[in-house]
């Protein structure tokens, strides 16, 4: 019974990183959604992406892969608050949620998460793998309706814009009409 009582647990977690896994983090934005607008707050959204994480499989290994995943993550949910959830999106993508939260707000959380994930000291066989990481932004305003598919368009787009800009940083991107359902 014990075993099946912690199989639902653990069908939400990602099994490299230990945070949540993308299906659960979607089960969730639809929840917080529903949430924001209940309670006419915003929720903001955050994507990331690991910057250069291919060059890190290629010349260091998976294995040094694994642990620079597992590392960021430790990092990133050292600076979000006990209400936000965290989780692996896929490959070297993250979303944070963040309920409650406004631009601002949202903006500051993931200027910190860029600055902790930036000072990760990782190294194998003696050298050391600097990691950085970009970073999309977005909030749902407050009466506003939309999918959550629209919220992580929006914060992909931010994402891609701050990979073009140069990388290792946080863009902010609004979350347009055209997105709304």
């Amino acid at each position: 019974r014990r075993r099946e009582h912690k199989l639902p647990a653990r069908s939400r977690r990602d099994g490299r990183t230990g945070r949540w896994n993308r299906r659960y983090l979607m089960e969730r934005l639809e929840h917080e959604l529903a949430v924001a607008r209940r309670s006419q707050r915003p929720l903001s959204l955050v994507l990331l992406d690991l910057d250069h994480f291919k060059q890190v499989n290629d010349r260091h290994g998976h294995a040094a892969g694994d642990r620079v995943l597992t590392e960021a993550a430790r990092a990133l949910q050292t600076c979000i608050r006990d209400i936000d959830h965290l989780g692996r999106y896929g490959g070297e993508e993250f979303v944070i949620l963040l309920p409650f939260c406004d631009t601002d707000m949202a903006m500051a959380i993931a200027e910190r998460c860029r600055r902790q994930v930036e000072t990760l000291r990782i190294e194998v066989d003696g050298i050391r793998i600097p990691v950085t990481s970009s970073f999309g932004v977005t909030t749902l305003p407050v009466g506003t309706l939309c999918a959550g598919d629209a919220l992580t368009h929006s914060a992909d787009l931010g994402l891609y814009r701050a990979k073009a800009e140069g990388r290792n940083r946080v863009v902010w991107m609004p979350l347009t009409e055209t997105m709304a359902p």
